[in-house]
């Protein structure tokens, strides 16, 4: 029941139902995802004839239908423990794979739509699960979870999806995207060139070192030598006389 002090919040709380309607057209046709957990159907009474829809169902129901917005339930009474996955595959089969129970079923009108493929029947071969194309947009109809595993695992399959789905659109490269990844290109190059350049001097001049230094050693190590062997001459030349005088 939609009820308010005063009439003005009344209609400005139906109002919300009808805008929620419009927004969801809107996201479908950007190609927007919305996953519905069928409950049973709830009507709801209004104080004003302002607001549509008027239960739980056809503010979405209508975009699946539409042109032909729906005049009947969508969504049957009944309840069970039996969800059997049509082996479709998707982002979901792992959901109603794990998933053994649904609170209401899909009425016959998703057995005849050619935009709309079946996730999963029941026992008796109903279905209880399906994805329908509307537009761009995407919308799934699973039963709801019960525990928190079971919420967990759907909420990975929305990721999946989404993942899957708009992932591609994301990582697409746009003109921009190009023209920066050349640039930084461009930028590792010159770096790896000119450090190549650099190296190549640094060898160079390491070369040069190299050589310097060995040769100086050698002038060095031939100086050494040169010394020796003078100071050798002088200590032989000192003795000499002195040996002869003494033979003497």
């Amino acid at each position: 029941m939609v009820s308010a002090p005063d009439i003005g919040s009344i209609v400005r709380s139906e109002a919300d139902f009808s805008r929620k309607s419009h927004e969801l057209g809107d996201f479908l046709g950007a190609g927007g995802l919305l996953v519905v957990l069928v409950v049973p159907t709830e009507r709801k009474n209004l104080q004003s004839s302002y607001s549509n829809p008027q239960n739980n169902l056809e503010w979405w129901a209508n975009h699946i239908t539409s042109p032909y917005p729906a005049t009947f339930d969508l969504i049957a009474p009944g309840s069970g423990t039996s969800v059997v996955p049509t082996g479709s595959g998707g982002e979901f089969a792992e959901y109603l794979e794990r998933i053994q129970h649904y609170e209401a079923r899909l009425s016959t009108w998703f057995e005849d739509e050619p935009n709309v493929q079946i996730l999963a029947r029941n026992r008796a071969g109903g279905p209880v699960a399906a994805e329908i194309t509307v537009g761009s947009g995407t919308v799934v109809c699973l039963p709801p979870p019960h525990d928190h595993d079971e919420e967990a695992t759907l909420f990975k399959g929305v990721n999946a999806y989404l993942g899957h789905r708009f992932g591609p659109g994301l990582k697409w490269p746009i003109k921009d995207e190009e023209d920066l990844r050349a640039a930084k290109e461009k930028l590792i190059d010159d770096f790896h060139t000119g450090m190549a350049a650099v190296s190549q001097q640094q060898e160079a001049v390491q070369r040069r070192k190299r050589a310097v230094f060995s040769k100086s050693q050698v002038n060095r190590g031939v100086g050494y030598f040169e010394l020796a062997r003078v100071r050798a001459l002088r200590r032989s030349k000192q003795w000499m006389p002195f040996t002869a005088s003494s033979r003497c």
